[in-house]
């Protein structure tokens, strides 16, 4: 790679460590194309992205960034990172779980190093969306309520009509 190519790489990396709120290093070591692909799909559908990165510029750009470098860029690394704080731990743990290969080595969290522990429970939380669904399901009940209580007397008046008219013939 030549050395301009290098440095527009590092600075693509530090732009990912400044932006991504959750950062996780995977060793793909032994995973197929298609493994590699589907990961990418997963991750991207949730909003998330795959790099694989050369272990000396991840290294120099994590160092320009004055972030604690913690000893996960060894070996054949690739990255997952998005702005979410939990789309990333748990598809990457989902596919971990899939694919006895795939090893995740450590992250960063808000550009602080994450343990194996940190990622863990990253992924045992539940997403925004599911927060969201929830929220706007506890916002109907009351309408939904309140429905049920005025439409009751109309349709107690029309079973009195029908009894009324059934009875009368």
């Amino acid at each position: 790679m030549l050395y301009s190519k290098k440095k527009e790489f590092v600075k693509f990396l530090e732009g990912i460590y400044k932006n991504a709120n959750t950062i996780v290093a995977i060793h793909y070591h032994g995973l197929t194309v298609a493994q590699l692909t589907q990961i990418r799909k997963d991750l991207c559908v949730s909003g998330a992205r795959l790099k694989i990165v050369k272990n000396t510029l991840a290294k120099i750009a994590v160092a320009n960034l004055k972030i604690k470098q913690a000893d996960i860029f060894s070996g054949p690394i690739a990255i997952a990172y998005s702005e979410d704080y939990i789309t990333v731990p748990k598809v990457i743990l989902r596919f971990a779980d899939q694919y006895p290969s795939l090893k995740v080595v450590g992250g960063f969290v808000d550009q602080k190093v994450a343990t194996m522990n940190d990622i863990e429970q990253l992924a045992s939380l539940a997403t925004s969306e599911s927060h969201k669904g929830n929220f706007l399901s506890l916002l109907q009940v009351p309408i939904r309520r309140f429905a049920t209580v005025s439409h009751a007397p109309l349709v107690r008046l029309v079973t009195i009509l029908k009894n009324y008219v059934n009875n009368k013939s």
